[in-house]
């Protein structure tokens, strides 16, 4: 592993494999940015000015799409150095911009729902600026990959938020199913106490006919695709060991849960749900629902390289290779899925702070850190 160099962060950016788009200046929320390309090497390729909303970036397909202030959809091309208007907002607003596609909103002439207490509003999927389809609904769609799209009912109660939803077609935005999570809280059962009411989380993916989340109570939920019909729980861990979990004992007769459930990613193409985090590793197979699981805190302290804190950005796995930072000994490793070792550890340069999240384009590893640096390597 090859340092190249690094560049200064003031702002929010985001990467493509061939370039940085970096908003250089967000002294205020609104109004003028100053914003820079930076060619994969970190060298300053241009600079203009930019009516940017504060941390709005996404990038597809090498082009870098971003609101602005008037809530204007827009597309910048950084071969070309040139800005498009996408999308002209009269009455509404953009939100869960996610690469090419969004939801417009609007806003002009809402509903009112008696029944619910809520506000009823038209929302647009859009696709490269193509209207794909209309709905009228309460709460937020939220698109999250190219096979989840939930719309996020909104309850009275804000604690029972997240637990009700209807899951969309992508394609066609019609309501396939409608879920709530009170109707199959008798089917949530662990020999081990719950900590929390129930919450649904994040959505992990979709194999097959199963579609995953994890949950606040260290627990993962599969509902069927097209029927949303409650598949599996899983939260016990009979084997597991180790001193303690988030304070919790793990001994042989302590409480044994799956740890860090909502650190968990899904790798549809080896047909897993996979965790690293702190002193853990495990899998769960999705076609037998067996879990493996490594404890190795011993291995860890000893090397001194392990992930410790919140992680800001998914989890970097490139086939049995995972690129991991460690935000207490400032270093960067690759970590073997199959060895269970590390392949490469390496401290971060002297002045440049803690590691705060890694991604990997092509051959290229950027890190970005707490003391405000950008810093990429060659693998």
């Amino acid at each position: 592993m090859k340092f190249i160099n690094s560049s200064k962060i003031t702002g929010f950016y985001k990467l493509s494999k061939e370039h940085v788009f970096l908003i250089d200046d967000i002294q205020t929320n609104l109004g003028p940015k100053n914003c820079i390309i930076l060619d994969k090497e970190l060298y300053q390729v241009y600079n203009g000015i930019f009516n940017i909303t504060h941390g709005m970036i996404q990038e597809f397909s090498g082009n870098f799409y971003y609101v602005s202030d008037d809530g204007d959809l827009y597309c910048f091309n950084p071969f070309i150095y040139e800005e498009y208007k996408i999308f002209n907002v009269d009455n509404g607003r953009i939100f869960s911009l996610n690469s090419n596609k969004f939801i417009y909103q609007d806003d002009k002439s809402p509903l009112y729902d008696l029944d619910s207490l809520t506000t009823i509003r038209n929302k647009s999927f859009y696709v490269e600026g193509t209207l794909i389809w209309k709905v009228c609904s309460t709460g937020m769609i939220s698109i999250h990959n190219e096979n989840i799209l939930l719309n996020k009912a909104l309850d009275p109660d804000v604690l029972k938020r997240s637990n009700t939803f209807d899951y969309i077609n992508y394609s066609s935005g019609l309501n396939v199913f409608s879920f709530k999570l009170e109707d199959y809280i008798k089917h949530l059962n662990s020999t081990q106490p719950f900590d929390y009411p129930h919450k649904v989380g994040k959505p992990l993916g979709i194999y097959k006919d199963q579609l995953w989340f994890e949950m606040d109570n260290y627990g993962l939920m599969c509902l069927h695709k097209e029927t949303g019909a409650l598949l599996h729980f899983l939260r016990d861990l009979p084997y597991a060991t180790g001193e303690s979990y988030r304070g919790m004992p793990r001994v042989e007769d302590g409480y044994a849960v799956i740890p860090y459930t909502n650190e968990a990613i899904m790798l549809e193409d080896e047909a897993k749900i996979i965790c690293f985090a702190i002193f853990y590793y495990w899998e769960l197979d999705l076609e037998t629902m067996q879990i493996t699981y490594h404890y190795l805190q011993e291995y860890f302290k000893e090397v001194e390289c392990y992930t410790f804190g919140a992680r800001f950005k998914p989890l970097e796995v490139d086939g049995h290779l995972i690129y991991m930072v460690d935000s207490q000994h400032k270093k960067i490793g690759v970590f073997n899925r199959s060895t269970l070792r590390y392949e490469h550890i390496e401290p971060l340069p002297e002045g440049s702070g803690a590691p705060r999240s890694i991604e990997k384009h092509g051959d290229r590893l950027y890190v970005d850190t707490f003391g405000k640096k950008l810093l990429v390597y060659q693998i």
